[in-house]
């Protein structure tokens, strides 16, 4: 099986014309929903790469082992090291994925491998970043 590029995705960067009429807030919004789209195609790429380790259903997402980025780009040094920020940053902060740090699920490498536990204080700013994306969110979450 051929393995997509980062580019065959579409993350390189999605870029729309803003609108003559756009307002700075309405701008703001389309960036981050470009870069959002952007995260989310990488992590797509991610799955496909490492699907021991990287999975978009939420329940199934366990902490990742500290330091992955750099075992990520060791194993492919191709991938644009801005879209793999991107993508870690967008899967590790899903509340699904902070769920699983407060629950103290083991950590996993690359390929599935428990690599660590997370600590009592991972677990504990784990609980605070879901309590302030449930507060943000109108207790949705």
């Amino acid at each position: 099986m051929d393995v997509l590029s980062v580019t065959d995705v579409g993350c390189n960067g999605i870029t729309v014309p803003p609108s003559p009429t756009e307002s700075r807030k309405e701008r703001r919004r389309r960036e981050w929903r470009a870069r959002n789209l952007s995260a989310q195609a990488a992590v797509w790429l991610l799955i496909e790469i490492f699907p021991k380790c990287f999975v978009m259903l939420g329940r199934d997402r366990r902490p990742l082992k500290i330091g992955i980025h750099a075992d990520i780009l060791a194993r492919e040094p191709s991938f644009p090291v801005k879209e793999l920020g991107q993508a870690l940053s967008w899967y590790t902060g899903s509340v699904a994925y902070q769920r699983a740090l407060m629950k103290r699920k083991p950590r996993i490498d690359l390929d599935g491998n428990e690599a660590g536990q997370p600590t009592m204080e991972d677990a504990e700013e784990a609980r605070l970043k879901i309590v302030a994306a449930t507060k943000h969110n109108g207790g949705r979450r």
